[in-house]
């Protein structure tokens, strides 16, 4: 049985706490789908 890979969206994933927990999700194998309203070129540089 093959298993899934977790995913996590987190929202405000760009600065300060939100990417704090994006980097650590991603440490953990987990897809991480970032959502940034004002902070697009913050998100795009984690991806």
């Amino acid at each position: 049985m093959k298993q899934a890979t977790a995913v996590a969206l987190v929202t405000g994933g760009a600065r300060r706490i939100g990417k704090a927990i994006v980097e650590d999700l991603a440490a953990n194998d987990f897809a991480v789908a970032i959502h940034a309203n004002r902070s697009g070129a913050e998100a795009e540089a984690l991806a």
